[in-house]
């Protein structure tokens, strides 16, 4: 197994990804297990990614609501 992947955090991400390919694999003969697998796997990455931008994207304009109140009572 490479190198990270027994970090709790990374091996539950494999792990979802792998019982959801596994399940679909059963009901499905379009593509094959291991297909199934990558797709799936590269399809999470692709979303952990996005949520990743938006968050981070985010955190920058966060601020406390008592500096927006002030903000917004000195606005005409």
């Amino acid at each position: 197994m490479p190198k990270g992947c027994k970090k709790k955090d990374v091996y539950d991400y494999l792990l979802l990804a792998f019982m959801d390919a596994k399940g679909y694999a059963e009901r499905s003969n379009r593509k094959s297990f291991r297909e199934q697998f990558r797709a799936i796997l590269e399809r999470y990455y692709f979303v952990a990614e996005k949520i990743q931008t938006v968050l981070n994207g985010l955190e920058g304009n966060l601020e406390p609501q008592g500096h927006q109140r002030e903000m917004q009572g000195n606005c005409p």
